[in-house]
C-alpha cells in the first residue's frame, strides 16, 4: 500500500475519534430527561427539554428581579425615613424646648406678672357676631312723641340679643348723638343671654326749644365697644321727640293712635301690625317722615293701597270730641324714592247720626313738593266725629303708590 494511502487512513481515523469525543462531551453538558416515553421522537424530545430549561431559567430570573425590587424598595424607605428623621432633628417644632433656669425656684408664669387691673382695661376685639342687637320696638305706654319744652318723659324699649355673647350688667344702652338730657346711659338690669330679650325703661328730658329732635343710641359692651342693630350690627337706634310751645299739644294724634283705627283696602281688612301680603295694602308707623320734599317733623303714617289700578286704603278712627278752636293739620305727599307716585289724599268724618262728609281732597304726584293741610273744625265743636283718612291710586300707578301722612293731628 502506498504511503499516501496510509496517511489518509490515519487522518480519517483521527477525525472519527475526535467526533466520538465531541459527541460524548455534548451528552455530558446537555441535561437528560428523567423519563422518556419508549417510542418518543428524538426531535420532539429535544425540543421539550429545551422549553423546560427556558421556563426554569425564566422563573429563576423573575424571582431574582422580585428580590432586587424588594431590596431597592427597602433601601428607598430607609433613605426617606433617614431624611425625615434628619429634618425633624434640624427643624424645631412649633414650641421650642424651654431653657431650664439655673435657679432652684419655680419660675412664675408671665401672665401672673401683669396686674389684674391692667388686664381688665386692655381693649379687646369681640369676634364677629358676638355683640349684635335687634330693636323690637318702642313699647312706651301711649307712645307719645309730642312734648312741651323741658318736659320729663319716660321711654320703654325692647331689645333682643341676637349675637353669640351674653350681655352682662356691665353692658349699657347709651345715647351717642342727640340733645336729650336725663338717663342718657342705661345699664343692663340683668344678664341677657343670646336669644333673650330685655325691656329698658328710662326717663328723658325734652329740649327747651320747640322743634323735631332725633337722637341716636347704641349698645356698649364691657370693654367700651359700641354696636347696634342691622345685619352688621352697626346701625344705631333712633328715639324722636317733637317739642311744641306750651298749650299747643294736639287734642288727638292720628299717627301714634293708628292701631285704634280699622284699616280697609280694596282687597279687604288689614292689620295695623302687618302680617298680610303687601299687594293687599299696608300701613306703617313712622317716627319721622321722609317725603319727596324732605324730612317732616313729627310722627307719620306710611300707607300703600292694594295693588290695583283702582286700589285704595282707608283708616276709620274712633270718635274724637271736637273742642273750640280745634283744627285738622297734616302734611301729605309721596314717599321718598317713589318716583312714579300718583295718588290722592282725602279726609272725611262721620257724625254721631251716621252722616259722612268730606273735609277735603288733595292730589299728589312725585314732584318734590308736599301739601300742608290746615282745616278749621270749630263749626263742629262739642260733637264726636269719626275721622276717615284715605289714599287712592291715580293714573294706574299702583307700583309706586306710597303716600305719607306726616303728623296728622287735631290741635288748637
Amino acid at each position: 500500500m502506498h504511503f499516501t494511502t496510509y496517511k489518509k487512513i490515519f487522518y480519517l481515523t483521527i477525525c472519527v475519534f475526535l467526533g466520538f469525543v465531541f459527541v460524548a462531551a455534548c451528552q455530558s453538558i446537555t441535561p437528560q430527561p428523567t423519563s422518556q416515553e419508549p417510542n418518543a421522537d428524538p426531535v420532539f424530545t429535544q425540543a421539550a427539554q429545551t422549553a423546560e430549561y427556558q421556563n426554569t431559567r425564566a422563573a429563576e430570573l423573575n424571582a431574582l428581579a422580585t428580590q432586587i425590587e424588594a431590596t431597592q424598595l427597602a433601601l428607598a424607605v430607609q433613605t426617606v425615613e433617614a431624611k425625615m428623621t434628619q429634618e425633624v432633628q434640624v427643624t424645631p417644632t412649633s414650641t421650642p424646648t424651654p431653657i431650664i433656669p439655673t435657679s432652684t425656684e419655680t419660675p412664675t408664669p408671665q401672665i401672673e406678672q401683669i396686674p389684674t387691673a391692667i388686664l381688665t382695661e386692655l381693649p379687646t376685639s369681640p369676634p364677629i357676631g358676638c355683640d349684635m342687637a335687634d330693636f323690637l320696638g318702642d313699647i312706651t305706654p301711649g307712645t307719645q312723641l309730642v312734648y312741651y319744652p323741658g318736659e320729663v318723659f319716660r321711654k320703654v324699649i325692647r331689645l333682643q340679643n341676637v349675637g353669640t355673647c351674653t350681655w352682662t350688667p356691665e353692658y349699657s344702652f347709651v345715647m351717642t348723638s342727640g340733645v336729650f338730657q336725663g338717663a342718657t346711659l342705661v345699664l343692663m338690669p340683668n344678664y341677657v343671654r343670646p336669644g333673650q330679650t330685655v325691656d329698658l325703661s328710662f326717663p328723658l328730658v325734652a329740649p327747651q326749644q320747640p322743634g323735631n329732635y332725633i337722637s341716636y343710641w347704641n349698645m356698649r359692651n364691657a370693654t367700651g365697644g359700641l354696636f347696634g342693630i342691622g345685619v352688621n350690627g352697626d346701625i344705631p337706634i333712633t328715639i324722636q321727640a317733637v317739642v311744641v310751645p306750651e298749650g299747643s299739644l294736639p287734642s288727638y294724634d292720628f299717627a301714634t293712635n293708628y292701631c285704634q283705627a280699622n284699616w280697609l283696602t280694596g282687597a279687604g281688612a288689614i292689620s295695623c301690625l302687618g302680617g298680610t301680603p303687601e299687594e293687599d295694602g299696608l300701613v306703617n308707623f313712622l317716627q319721622y317722615s321722609v317725603m319727596e320734599s324732605g324730612l317732616e317733623p313729627g310722627p307719620g303714617l306710611w300707607v300703600h293701597p292694594n295693588d290695583s289700578p283702582s286700589g285704595w286704603i282707608s283708616g276709620r278712627y274712633p270718635p274724637v270730641l271736637i273742642q273750640p278752636y280745634d283744627r285738622f293739620k297734616a302734611t301729605v305727599g309721596c314717599a321718598s324714592q317713589a318716583i312714579d307716585c300718583s295718588i290722592s289724599f282725602q279726609v272725611e268724618f262721620e257724625t254721631a247720626s251716621g252722616v259722612v262728609d268730606t273735609l277735603g281732597q288733595w292730589r299728589q304726584n312725585y314732584d318734590g313738593r308736599s301739601t300742608m293741610i290746615n282745616i278749621d273744625l270749630s263749626p263742629y265743636a262739642g260733637q264726636y266725629l269719626k275721622f276717615i283718612l284715605t289714599v287712592a291710586v291715580q293714573n294706574n300707578q299702583q307700583e309706586d303708590a306710597y303716600g305719607i301722612w306726616a303728623y296728622p293731628r287735631i290741635e288748637p
